[in-house]
């Protein structure tokens, strides 16, 4: 594990350097990709601005909301700068909210622009699930494959490698989409959003630190296979749109 970079004099987390590195990698990607669109690349810029502040907002504030009673001796500590103490899967619910609101707002083509963004989030998935590996974040449950790593104590899945390859194999998919345009408008998207899915759904079952719901369901799993089921229903009708 790395979980701190020194650059020059700084020592940075790796988590922050990943994270920096997939929104830069990410959106020089969904520029490329908008202006084989002939889409405004300047509002890629726009919308992970916009994305990215109200996902962390909210991902703290629901991380507070959820441990409360560990901040209410000290309640300074809710505003506090810690970058593990946050709920980004609930933040980048509100963050996917704020950036659909804002091109619905600003009048950009939503289906199209959302197909020439999926390359590049994806690419951003996989770097920052690099980041995840190099600081020991999101580790997995033990195992006996060879492949398997040594952390806190035992032999685990390396799951972010697992979410980091199959992200970058999903990148690489629907930037052939995105370039080809041979399908429906939209349907990039959402062959991207259902991979993501189907990516969670297979890769949390291995996740050690999950949540739990009664009957012992994993959280993550849950949301992911909704997801999953309605970006490929949604997949559906615009297949069938299209034929007729």
């Amino acid at each position: 594990m790395l979980p701190m970079i020194p650059i020059g004099p700084a020592v940075i987390p790796s988590n922050a350097v990943a994270f920096i590195l997939a929104l830069w990698l990410g959106a020089a990607v969904a520029e490329r990709a908008c202006k084989t669109r002939e889409l405004d690349a300047n509002q890629v810029w726009n919308v992970i601005g916009i994305g990215v502040l109200v996902m962390f907002v909210a991902a703290r504030a629901i991380y507070v909301l959820q441990n409360f009673a560990a901040y209410a001796a000290e309640p300074l500590q809710m505003v506090a700068l810690n970058p593990n103490a946050l709920a980004v899967e609930y933040g980048a619910v509100f963050g996917i909210i704020a950036v659909a609101a804002y091109i619905q707002q600003r009048k950009i083509p939503f289906a199209s622009f959302a197909d020439a963004l999926t390359p590049g989030v994806l690419v951003a998935f996989a770097i920052f699930a690099v980041g995840q590996f190099l600081s020991g974040d999101g580790f997995g449950t033990p195992t006996t494959l060879f492949w398997g790593i040594n952390l806190y104590g035992d032999v685990r899945h390396p799951t972010p490698i697992y979410v980091a390859g199959l992200a970058a194999l999903g990148a690489y998919a629907t930037w052939q989409m995105a370039r080809a345009q041979m399908l429906p408008v939209g349907a990039t998207a959402l062959n991207g959003i259902a991979w993501y899915a189907f990516v969670r759904v297979f890769v949390d079952a291995f996740l050690a630190d999950a949540t739990f719901w009664p009957g012992g369901y994993r959280a993550s799993q849950v949301i992911a296979l909704i997801v999953l089921l309605i970006a490929l229903s949604l997949r559906a009708r615009i297949e069938l749109r299209a034929i007729k």
